[in-house]
């Protein structure tokens, strides 16, 4: 099951970093117009995070990674719900960090069980942490 969580979670990054990487250059080329595509990247990348979700909650043993991914989820969930009510064109890439996220924790995951000590979890956290309020400073500067 840790196994199928972290190839669904790596291709919810994926598909995050897709869209918004597809959105950016959509902008150059038409600024009114909707890229193509998005929108089946965004719905991909919501679906693999659920599946990897439902895959760690169903593992044995401890939760910690669990946990993770569902911070991510939720945190893409709670973005989902925002995107309906932003206005512009550039409110897709704020997908990006997520996917990034999620790539950041598949590689922790990829990490033998056994191995993660509480002090490279903790790392995780503090990392997370940072990036995430970067990215909330940067949106409410732009």
């Amino acid at each position: 099951m840790h196994t199928l969580a972290l190839v669904a979670l790596i291709l919810a990054g994926g598909a995050y970093c897709a869209a918004a990487v597809r959105r950016w250059r959509g902008l150059g080329a038409a600024p009114g117009v909707a890229s193509p595509g998005v929108g089946w990247l965004l719905g991909m990348g919501f679906g693999g995070l659920t599946v990897a979700l439902v895959a760690s909650l169903l593992e044995a043993g401890p939760h910690d990674f669990a946990y993770a991914v569902l911070g991510v989820w939720s945190a893409t969930a709670a973005l989902h719900f925002a995107l309906g009510f932003l206005a512009g064109p550039t409110r897709v890439l704020l997908v990006l960090p997520i996917g990034c996220m999620a790539i950041l924790l598949a590689m922790a995951g990829l990490a033998r069980p056994n191995a993660v000590g509480q002090s490279s979890a903790h790392a995780i956290v503090i990392l997370h942490s940072v990036c995430m309020a970067t990215h909330l400073a940067v949106a409410l500067v732009a």
